[in-house]
């Protein structure tokens, strides 16, 4: 090509001068000197980067540019749009490959708007008029220079053969080249890429810009010090800083968190860029301000504070340099700011004061702009915006537009005074939109900025040009429109504020109206914009208002309108507002194939063709248009809650994609009245956006004129159509206007039809805004206002239009009009229009003769069908207002809404009218296009007159047509093109198929609630309705298709009775999930490039439409609600979602602004369905519901594989860990080692699409894999009755017993590993997990979701112990150090917050880890005090945190705020509660619980530092928290109170507090009373004061306490409640002992203490217990769970101390009733007693606690009580101890030593008779409760016990037969001996002379084992030692007894026989005797010694004698034995 890029178009057009009209030689040759250099460019990727980038620029600008496509290609802008999409495809496929590295396509890219670009730019805007007198218009568009109006050539000829003409240029060249440009850097790029790399992309970038932005001053002038010379890189021009600029913002908010790091190096650059002299590099800087404040809300306060101080010296610098420059003698010309200078290249030295001045002008600006932008976006972000920078932003509004009064300044420099001005306005804009909670302390400022300015720009008073005036009024009023959309309730609240605006848009509306002072400025094309843009903010604001608030302006108001509208129209304005209006019920009709589609939406979706429509057919905004409307958008859409049209069939997707304008939105009561309607938001071009505005005021206004009045302005709709159709007939063919489109560039669709567009909505807007019955204005009944019938007449004439909008909008027309007027016009107009549908529908319209063209008819009968299916809709849409306006008024029907029941539309006769196009036998009379209309308004007339309930005879037969008509249209109308029928209509068929396979899915759709009823004629319906959904799908992969495919397939899960499996179907109808599961999951595969072919990649998949993706996400949702059983596809869809999610989370962009900055999108394309943030939140959310369905089994080993599935999956996403390339999969080794690597590579198999694309993923995915985990092991944790889950011993048990099973080959349910097998990978993964950062920034969401990982690692692994080691550590033990890393990282979150870019997630983490180390220490995991006082450092409160102070203070000490006005206001008191919460739990675990002593002297050493100050801010944050948890729980009318002691606004406190007060109140409140009653025992004389305070904040405690306990308690529901009841519970009972037990000024009164132990007794003991005051005591209540009794023991045993306490306390207070007392304790003893409840383990604690308390209340009982209590107690407590012989030792260890406690009280001081007592002595002996017969014995006189028992005893020792009688009786005699033989010595006699030959005998027996039994050996040492000790006895009173000396002798010589028996059976240790026999014990041997030793030394002489009397060979063994014990056992030598 000899084009080249630097040359300008003149030399092009020069050399080719002479064959300018040889078009075809020109396209030869350049298609030759093309495909020439695409073959050199064809060698490397970077050559065909750089040679398709060269050609775009070559090819020129859209008014320039030729064909590059053939023939048939349309030249202008679509070839520069056309080569950036060739662009972006290469790319994306060479991403797929994967052999190029896209980020170095990055500067080649950037070349596409470069030095080349730039020339021609500028270029143009010399040609098109560049030099304009506004030189000080300081807010016209520099990028481009040129005006937005397009100046088209006025002929042919002039177009193409005029060499001069090539010098036109278009203002669009700039902005749809930065477009184009930012399009390919973004989709072709970044969206490809891993987060690493868009994270090298984001900083090549902000090189780029540094290297091209000059550095700044801190008062906004230049940096003269520093130089672009400075800093090395690429040096880019405006149009590069804006493209880079675009992605920045894109990347900012993609990468998130993970772009921490670089805010440093960008926060520099972006200031220097809002001080650029281009102004579109000023609005992309302030916008990537806006998107890091979405991203990192404490990074744009933070440059919201900086900016805003800046503001004074800027503005002071700015005055100087005026009074300077006007003072200079040879003052420099007056230049427009932005326009290209000498000596404004930021690379010249010399900088004029000129120069610096419009320096200072761009800073201010551009501060200004993002500032506002800020403000914006604050109310969004996380943390919101501290009060104190919004008080300072009006602070600086007001000194900015008080500059407008500054006479010196306005008489020197007036453009900079209007700079000022706007600036000021541009803050204040931003700040409305905050809200009304923001702005009402700055309302009167506000009013008086505005009145002030608008009386400065009056006639005679304004000292400025009006030129300058315009440039304020713009901007004021765009404040005032913000003011009336974001705070429409201050109208109301502020007096006179509705006085005062109306009177200032009097004031204004003249000067901007026609004739006004104003009206020069249209001379200029920038003051023509402003000017537009003015009227259309007046409009605005008056569209705003309420109804009949302005009834003097009204006349003029409309008048003004309607010329508007005339005006724009001639000059081929088109507005945007019809697509608004029409209901979007009916926007699938517009449906075209891609091959056929010529304007924006109608193929749907944000896909590659309707982008590329969008570009070629939108009008450019430029940058001043864009800040006009910045504020005037509302970023963040609200949700409606109203649809169009009627249910939308139940459907939830439907619903969200129709939700639009409320009519019922009403801001105020005012706007109530009428048919008030919320304004759209303003389109970005000025004239449209005065057009769309001037319509809706029209409409609201039409009614309040005279009948009149209403005509003309028809007359004025009509003259001005006809007036258009002239011109359609000359230009048929519209060929002038083809080729002027292709010199122009813009492409205008052949459908676009501007008078007829303007006309329809006009008339449309009226019809909707008048009231329900509309008068009829003096006409005669039955004819209706003349306005109607002319109205009507146009319509039916804008029916035929080649336009889908246009019909539409007639047909919702005519139906308003059939439906709209008093009953008798309705009827008479109704049949007017219903006969002349008929007209139309045979080819003729009223008043025009009769159609010929087979096309018209076709579009005439398309709209005569939809208007019928509309009047039907209208009519029910207004009956439905009617009903509720009467519900809302309690009133019944009016006649008059009976008599439009009576006269509704005729159904029948529609329908009758319909079908003749849904016939099937003729194709001939009639189009597909017809069919789909008819088809489509059929479906419509169902669903608004069908009921949901039962159909009657006639309803089936309506629905059995529709069920004909859906399948006739899907077997016959549907088909190929190859029938005689099809041929010539080819073109239609192909055009029409996406709108006939909607309409048929949306039929079907509307059917399926009626499908049951008609199950009886035929129960296959579902069934192939399902089947003909699956052929469509699979057939047609049209947006519009798939999103109505989505919506059938939800519907029908819902209705899952209805399809059933169907042989004659050609797909599988089981159930509607399996049906529906391939279409879903392929609509959400992400877009791969056709690059080759891979049996892994499915490149079938289009670039997914986000309303089609958003649509199969809700779709799962609903299939997986309705299904259960999906085990098969659960898993694998779960992985095709979160490949979704991480796809989109790499796509994530900007949204605030369009992806077309620089464009005005038509409304047609713009929906609220597609929100990227919404699907993500709606995908996680997906993701929860699939993980729940698919854990939700009943079978334990299918959810424990479920769970372990899971579980390693997301712990692959978390590590990366994937397979290696060509790792195939390992054949299964049946062994434990092969299960776990089985399932480990299935877990890298699944992650490796997602580890493919993007390794490391995405922390957005790391985060969602954590929570997976943390949420598969919680389920775990759920599976108690498995042990093989978490036990190492078990689990390899488990898998030993699978392997061995038969058939047990597959790796599955049946056949796979345990979490414990992997438990190394898991904690490792949670650790990294914990300490996640990317880039070298932290990520504290992903942290967060680690440490809750963790966390729940913890308290599963946390009580196993490690098998390898067997002494008893945890097997967790060996990760201690990774672990107590990962937490102590997150609690010094304080410190990263300081360290690192501020984001919220550092609370949260905080907060995480104070979580995670309570778990540590709750479960022992952590106790070396020098570790635990590490962690504990950061969680100390010091006494600056939580100073002392008293309640009801006026200081502010308690109020949790942030340190400065930077920081989260609403999430950084996080830090303190967090440290609070975690203090009071760990301080009231150790006082309910039992903990490591050494972890407990620890914690209470950190924790007792400020423990007062602690106490009192912990009481204040419980007060709160107490209050926040009731409004909660209100069911109705609760609000949550708005200021509490801890925060002043509810407002700025996150929900986060929110939550962690309401969940830790009790806690909080408990530990408080702890700390203050332990205070204040220790408090000393000198702190009374501090006393004092401490009890005041304990009697406002006392009460929260008690409520906070009767609600737990009636929460309380044994094995239903949740835990966090019991343990509130059990915390609040434990706060009451100590104000109870302890020595306080809090007393309760005596009737609410009675309360209370009711409560705790009847609620938590008796409930337990199974007691009530009901039973009969009849039946055994039945025992709760061993789960129950553990998760309720803290509570127990509070409950039971608690009435341990009060009985304790009863003599010192005597406060309680003792019958009360006497009634909780002794109930479940009579109920134990009288076996009502039986012993069981779960209840030892309240029984051994009613037993203790039962021994302090009988010694409270009278005498004439006591002694049947005393009786009583003594039965139950020996019933007790007889019972507990059969049952386990647990129970007895509780129980047995309460009831010998109560036995001991009750015979230590008894009232009965010593006969009584013997009774019971003896009763013990017989029945072996051998300690309660000891404590008898030794508690009564000195042997009344055992003398009466004595019998019984001798009978327990001398029953040889019996010997499990022995050992207790032996023990229980020698304890009583012991016991009562010192105080009665003659008591052994007695004793000794009863049983004393028994005692030998079992001695003998025992020791030379005689009598052999079950436990026998067990015993056998003991009783001997008993019995030798009982002898022992004995023989010491005998020698101390006068006058037993021979009885001593007689005794020891019998003793002493048996005891050598049992030294030569026994033998002795050492084998020093030789005379052991079998079952010797040399323990008995040694014993029988000893006692010889001891007879020897306590008396030698009784020895001898004994000794003497003795054989030889018995002396020979005793001898022996003596020396042997006394030699300690030694062998002989």
């Amino acid at each position: 090509s000899r084009r080249s890029a630097d040359v300008d178009h003149e030399a092009v057009m020069t050399s080719n001068n002479n064959n300018n009209l040889d078009l075809a030689s020109k396209f030869k040759a350049l298609r030759g000197a093309t495909a020439t250099a695409a073959t050199m460019a064809s060698f490397s990727v970077p050559s065909a980067i750089a040679f398709l980038v060269t050609q775009f620029v070559k090819c020129g600008g859209e008014a320039t540019s030729n064909k590059c496509g053939g023939t048939y290609s349309i030249g202008g802008r679509a070839s520069r749009i056309g080569y950036a999409d060739a662009l972006t495809e290469y790319l994306r496929l060479q991403s797929s490959r994967g052999e190029f590295q896209l980020v170095e396509a990055l500067n080649p890219v950037i070349e596409m708007v470069g030095a080349s670009f730039e020339k021609q730019v500028q270029q143009g805007e010399r040609a098109s008029g560049g030099g304009r007198d506004d030189a000080a218009d300081f807010y016209a568009p520099s990028s481009p220079r040129s005006s937005p109006e397009k100046r088209p050539p006025p002929s042919i000829s002039t177009a193409f053969l005029s060499a001069r003409a090539s010098k036109t240029g278009s203002s669009a060249d700039s902005s749809i080249g930065r477009l184009l440009a930012s399009n390919v850097v973004r989709k072709g790029i970044t969206e490809n890429v891993s987060e690493s790399i868009q994270l090298t992309i984001l900083r090549d970038l902000a090189t780029m810009c540094r290297s091209s932005v000059g550095h700044t001053t801190p008062d906004g002038g230049t940096d003269a010090r520093r130089s672009l010379g400075d800093d090395k890189g690429k040096s880019m021009n405006r149009h590069q800083l804006q493209v880079a600029l675009i992605e920045i913002s894109h990347i900012v908010v993609a990468v998130g968190e993970a772009g921490a790091s670089s805010l440093e190096d960008l926060h520099p650059i972006l200031q220097d860029c809002l001080s650029h002299p281009d102004h579109g590099v000023r609005h992309e800087a302030a916008a990537v301000y806006a998107a890091i404040a979405q991203a990192f809300p404490s990074e744009g306060r933070k440059f919201a504070i900086e900016s805003l101080s800046g503001f004074s010296a800027n503005l002071d610098a700015i005055s100087s340099l005026s009074f300077k420059i006007a003072s200079t003698p040879t003052p420099a010309p007056r230049k427009r700011f932005g326009r290209p200078r000498t000596n404004t290249n930021e690379n010249s030295s010399i900088i004029t004061p000129a120069d610096e001045l419009l320096r200072h002008q761009a800073t201010l600006h551009g501060n200004a702009l993002a500032v506002s932008m800020l403000m914006h976006e604050f109310p969004h972000c996380h943390g919101g915006v501290a009060t104190a920078i919004v008080s300072k932003t009006f602070e600086v509004a007001a000194k900015l537009l008080h500059c407008q009064f500054d006479e010196k300044l306005t008489s020197v420099n007036p453009t900079a005074a209007c700079t000022c001005v706007r600036a000021g306005y541009c803050l204040l804009s931003g700040a409305l939109t905050m809200g009304i909670d923001a702005i009402i302390p700055h309302v009167s400022t506000i009013f008086s900025c505005w009145q002030g300015s608008s009386m400065a720009v009056l006639p005679g008073v304004s000292k400025l040009s009006s030129s300058h005036d315009l440039m304020c009024v713009e901007a004021m009023l765009s404040s005032v429109v913000c003011f009336l959309k974001f705070c429409p309730t201050l109208l109301l609240a502020v007096p006179d504020a509705l006085t005062r605006l109306t009177a200032i848009l009097e004031k204004i509306f003249p000067l901007i109206s026609s004739g006004g002072k104003f009206e020069s400025e249209k001379n200029t094309a920038v003051g023509k914009s402003r000017l537009s843009s003015a009227r259309a903010s007046v409009m605005e604001a008056y569209s705003w208002l309420p109804p009949g608030s302005f009834p003097m302006s009204a006349d003029r108001i409309f008048s003004f309108a309607v010329s508007q509208i005339q005006e724009l129209t001639e000059n081929d304005v088109l507005c945007s507002i019809l697509d608004a209006l029409v209901s979007k019920e009916d926007k699938l009709i517009d449906a075209h194939s891609f091959e056929r589609a010529v304007s924006p939406g109608q193929i749907g979706g944000s896909v590659a063709l309707d982008n590329n429509i969008s570009l070629r057919s939108s009008d450019v905004v430029h940058h001043n248009e864009r800040e006009a409307i910045l504020h005037l958008l509302a970023w963040r859409k609200k949700l409606r809650s109203r649809m169009q049209g009627d249910d939308c069939s139940r459907s939830p997707i439907l619903g969200a994609y129709l939700r639009d304008g409320n009519d019922k939105c009403s801001p105020t009561p005012l706007h109530e009245v009428g048919r008030w309607r919320e304004p759209l938001d303003p389109i970005g071009t000025s004239k449209v956006r005065l057009l769309d505005c001037c319509i809706h005021v029209f409409a609201a206004t039409f009614g309040l004129q005279d009948g009149q009045t209403q005509a003309e302005a028809l007359q004025m709709l009509e003259f001005m159509y006809n007036a258009a159709q002239p011109e359609k007939t000359t230009n048929r063919f519209n060929v002038s206007s083809s080729l002027i489109a292709e010199s122009q560039g813009k492409l205008k669709s052949p459908e676009e039809d501007v008078p007829s567009t303007n006309l329809t909505a006009a008339v449309l807007a009226c019809l909707q805004a008048l009231p329900l019955y509309e008068a009829t204005h003096d006409t005669l009944i039955g004819v209706g206002p003349p306005w109607m019938v002319r109205a009507t007449d146009l319509l039916l004439r804008l029916l035929p239009t080649p336009s889908d909008i246009i019909r539409r909008g007639a047909a919702e027309g005519l139906a308003l009009l059939a439906t709209l007027g008093v009953s008798e016009d309705a009827n008479t107009l109704q049949s007017t229009i219903l006969h002349s549908l008929d007209e139309v529908m045979t080819g003729s319209i009223p008043g025009n003769s009769k159609m010929q063209e087979t096309e018209i008819l076709s579009y005439a009968r398309a709209g005569s069908l939809l208007t019928l299916a509309c009047i039907q809709r209208a009519a029910m849409r207004m009956t439905r207002t009617e009903n509720e306006r009467a519900e809302s008024r309690s009133v019944v029907s009016s006649p008059r809404s009976r008599a439009r029941e009576n006269n509704s539309p005729p159904v029948m006769i529609m329908m009758t009218r319909l079908l003749p196009s849904l016939a099937t036998q003729n194709f001939d009379g009639d189009s597909l296009l017809s069919r789909a209309y008819a088809l489509h308004s059929f479906g419509i007339l169902i669903s608004n007159s069908l009921s949901k309930g039962e159909l009657s005879s006639s309803q089936l037969q309506i629905a059995w047509k529709a069920v004909e008509a859906v399948e006739t249209s899907f077997l016959s109308a549907w088909s190929a093109v190859t029938s005689d029928i099809s041929k010539g209509r080819e073109r239609e068929k192909f055009a029409a198929e996406p709108t006939i396979l909607g309409v048929i899915l949306r039929v079907m759709t509307t059917l399926l609630p009626w499908l049951e009823s008609l199950q009886n004629l035929d129960k296959w319906i579902a069934s192939r309705f399902a089947s003909y959904a699956s052929t469509i799908l699979e057939h047609c992969s049209h947006p519009v298709v798939c999103f109505e495919g989505c919506v059938f397939f939800e519907r029908l899960s819902e209705h899952r009775g209805l399809i059933e499996p169907s042989c004659c179907c050609v797909v599988n109808t089981d159930n509607a999930a399996t049906v529906a599961m391939p279409f879903l999951l392929f609509a959400l595969k992400t877009p791969i490039a056709k690059v080759i072919a891979d049996e892994d990649v499915d490149f079938s998949g289009c670039h997914g439409p986000i309303d089609v993706q958003r649509s199969a996400v809700m779709c799962l949702k609903g299939v997986f609600t309705s299904e259960k059983n999906l085990n098969d596809l659960t898993f694998d869809a779960g992985k095709t979602v979160l490949e979704f999610l991480h796809d989109r989370c790499g796509r994530r962009r900007f949204e605030h602004f369009s992806e077309f900055r620089s464009l005005s999108l038509p409304r047609s394309v713009v929906n609220d369905f597609e929100d990227c943030q919404l699907i993500e939140a709606e995908t996680i959310a997906l993701v929860q519901m699939i993980l729940a369905v698919q854990l939700g089994g009943e079978d334990l080993d299918e959810n424990t594989y479920r769970c372990l599935q899971w579980w390693l999956w997301s712990v692959s996403l978390i590590s990366g860990d994937s397979l290696k390339p060509g790792q195939d999969e390992p054949e299964i080794e049946m062994s434990i080692a092969g299960l776990i690597e089985r399932s480990s590579f299935i877990a890298r198999s699944s992650a490796s699409p997602i580890v493919k694309v993007s390794n490391p993923p995405r922390w957005q995915l790391k985060c969602v894999a954590a929570n997976i985990a943390s949420l598969t092991m919680a389920s775990l944790l759920e599976m108690k009755e498995n042990p093989s889950i978490f036990n190492y011993q078990s689990a390899r048990a488990r898998c030993t017993e699978m392997l061995q099973k038969e058939g047990n080959e597959v790796y599955g349910v049946s056949l796979h590993s345990f979490p414990v097998l992997h438990l190394e990978e898991l904690v490792t993964t949670a650790c990294i997990a914990s300490a996640a950062t990317s880039n070298n920034s932290e990520l504290p969401s992903v942290q967060v979701s680690g440490l809750r990982f963790l966390i729940t690692v913890l308290k599963a692994f946390g009580e196993e112990l490690d098998a390898s080691t067997n002494d008893g550590t945890s097997v967790l033990e060996q990760y201690s150090s990774q672990i107590i890393s990962a937490v102590r990282h997150a609690l010094n979150a304080e410190s990263l917050l300081e360290e690192s870019v501020a984001t919220s997630g550092f609370h949260r983490l905080f907060a995480a880890g104070c979580d995670a180390l309570f778990v540590m220490i709750n479960g022992g995991f952590v106790s070396e005090p020098v570790v635990l006082r590490r962690l504990l450092q950061p969680l100390l409160l010091t006494s600056e945190d939580v100073p002392f102070t008293a309640f009801g203070g006026k200081d502010e000490k308690l109020l949790m705020k942030s340190n400065h006005v930077t920081d989260d206001s609403r999430s950084f008191p996080l830090f303190r509660l967090s440290k609070l919460c975690f203090a009071a739990r760990v301080s009231m675990m150790i006082e309910v619980g039992d903990m490591n002593q050494s972890a407990v002297s620890v914690i209470n050493g950190e924790l007792e530092k400020e423990v007062v100050g602690r106490a009192v801010h912990s009481a204040a944050a419980a007060m709160d928290g107490f209050l926040l948890s009731k409004a909660h729980k209100k069911q109705s009318g609760g609000e949550l109170p708005s200021t509490g002691l801890t925060f002043a606004n509810l407002s700025d406190v996150d929900e986060l507090i929110v939550d962690e007060l309401v969940e830790n109140w009790p806690v909080l409140a408990t530990s408080s009373v702890v700390s203050l009653v332990k205070a204040i025992n220790d408090a000393s004389e000198e702190r009374c004061a501090q006393r004092e305070t401490m009890e005041l904040w304990l009697s406002k405690l006392l009460p929260i306490i008690l409520i906070g306990l009767r609600e737990a308690l009636s929460e309380f529901k044994p094995g239903q409640s949740k835990s966090s009841a019991s343990e509130a519970a059990a915390l609040f009972i434990c706060a009451l002992r100590l104000l109870v037990g302890n020595n306080t000024s809090m007393e309760l009164c005596s009737d609410e203490l009675g309360n209370i132990i009711s409560m705790v007794t009847d609620s938590v003991l008796f409930q337990l217990l199974g007691l009530s005051d009901s039973d009969s005591g009849g039946t055994h209540p039945l025992i709760l769970p061993q789960s129950v009794f553990e998760d309720c023991t803290i509570l127990m045993q509070q409950a039971c101390g608690f009435i341990e306490d009060l009985c304790n306390n009863h003599s010192d207070t005597a406060v309680t009733d003792l019958a009360l007392l006497s009634h909780s304790v002794m109930k479940p003893l009579v109920a134990l007693q009288e076996k009502q409840i039986k012993l069981h383990t779960n209840y030892s604690i309240i029984l051994s606690s009613c037993i203790r308390s039962s021994v302090i209340l009988l010694r409270c009982q009278r005498e004439g009580d006591r002694m049947q209590l005393e009786k009583a107690l003594v039965q139950l407590s020996l019933s007790t101890l007889k019972d507990m012989s059969d049952h386990p030792s647990e129970l007895s260890k509780e129980l047995k030593e309460p009831c010998l406690s109560l036995l001991r009280s009750c015979s230590s001081d008894t009232s009965l008779q010593a006969g009584e007592w013997g009774e019971i002595a003896t009763y013990s002996v017989s029945n072996e409760l051998w300690d309660a017969w000891a404590i008898v014995c030794a508690s009564l006189p000195p042997g009344i016990g055992m003398k009466s028992s004595i019998n019984a005893m001798k009978g327990a020792l001398g029953d040889l037969a019996n010997t499990s009688r022995h050992a207790g009786a032996i023990v229980a005699l020698r304890v009583a001996l012991h016991s009562t033989g010192t105080e009665d010595p003659s008591l052994v006699c007695f004793v000794l002379h009863h049983v004393g030959f028994e005692v030998l005998q079992l001695l003998r027996a025992y020791s030379l084992r005689l009598a052999p039994a079950q436990s026998f050996d067990e015993n056998r040492v003991n009783v001997c030692a008993e019995a030798v000790k009982v002898n022992m006895i004995a023989f010491q009173y005998l020698s101390t007894t006068p006058g037993e000396e021979g009885t001593s002798a007689s005794f020891l010589l019998a003793l002493f026989q048996v005891l050598v028996e049992s030294v030569s059976f026994n033998g002795l240790p050492g084998n020093l005797l030789d005379t052991r026999s079998n079952g010797a014990d040399e323990n008995i041997g040694r014993m029988c010694a000893q006692v010889f030793v001891h007879v020897v030394r306590s008396n030698p002489l009784v020895f001898k004698s004994t000794i003497s009397a003795m054989a030889a060979e018995s002396r020979t063994i005793l001898e022996n034995a003596v020396r042997a014990d006394m030699s300690g056992y030694a062998a002989p030598k």
